[in-house]
């Protein structure tokens, strides 16, 4: 990892992803006025369900909120050899031959809602850790990308030989 400034254009670029945080917050602010304005949840009446029906989706919001501020100017520019990370001003060049390791987490739950969950690790040789989960627009695809990357610089050969079919 090292601070970089390039003239080259970016291969690919990837930013926050405003419209599904502005959603989420959104629907988490509507959800208590609903249940409120229905007569779902009495406040005087019910405080036991005032707090999962209205307090909870409040503070979901809330977090939806800070996360947009926080990463409001996130971006990733990536190139052939490597990317830019940007952040609350802060420009970081990771190269590919500089990642030590990737590791993803991934699930999806199916039930009222759906759910689905992703958190890419990248571990560089310095020991600097870069944390990305789906505040950033197409991390999936960035997470592949960058897996086959740092494979094809660590491993040329294997790469060479999976491609001929051996």
């Amino acid at each position: 990892m090292s601070n970089f400034n390039t003239t080259h254009n970016p291969l690919a670029k990837f930013r926050i992803n405003y419209l599904r945080l502005i959603w989420l917050t959104i629907l988490f602010l509507i959800i208590p006025v609903f249940f409120i304005i229905s007569g779902a949840v009495n406040i005087k009446e019910d405080l036991i369900l005032f707090v999962p029906f209205v307090i909870i989706p409040v503070g979901i919001s809330i977090y939806r909120i800070y996360l947009l501020v926080m990463n409001f100017d996130l971006e990733i520019l990536l190139y052939n050899d490597g990317f830019n990370y940007s952040n609350k001003g802060e420009i970081r060049r990771y190269y590919w031959k500089e990642i030590d390791k990737i590791w993803t987490t991934k699930y999806e739950l199916i039930s009222i809602i759906y759910i689905k969950y992703i958190k890419v690790k990248i571990l560089d040789t310095s020991g600097q850790t870069l944390i990305l989960d789906r505040t950033l627009q197409n991390v999936e695809k960035f997470e592949a990308i960058a897996q086959e990357q740092v494979a094809r610089e660590k491993f040329p050969q294997v790469i060479t030989m999976l491609q001929q079919g051996k």
